[in-house]
């Protein structure tokens, strides 16, 4: 996973490899919006909710303590978040 901090946020890339299906969920200790730069096939899951298709220029918000993950693509996500 490689972070690239700027102004306005963080850039996020994620390699297919480095997640596995079963892969427990993350949560932040604030709001969140993820906007989506690059990336095919991904999904994106938030808790008790089933995971749906996220796209290229799609805006995503995550809001703060609930378990979210990502399931893997075929190519490096790439994201920006707040």
């Amino acid at each position: 996973m490689i972070f690239y901090h700027l102004t306005l946020g963080y850039e996020l890339l994620i390699p297919v490899k480095l997640i596995t299906l079963n892969m427990f969920g993350y949560r932040d200790r604030k709001d969140r919006e993820v906007i989506i730069l690059d990336g095919i096939g991904w999904s994106f899951q938030l808790d008790n909710e089933l995971p749906f298709n996220i796209n290229i220029g799609e805006k995503i918000f995550i809001p703060k303590m609930v378990y979210h993950r990502i399931l893997p693509g075929k190519t490096i996500l790439r994201i920006r978040m707040d």
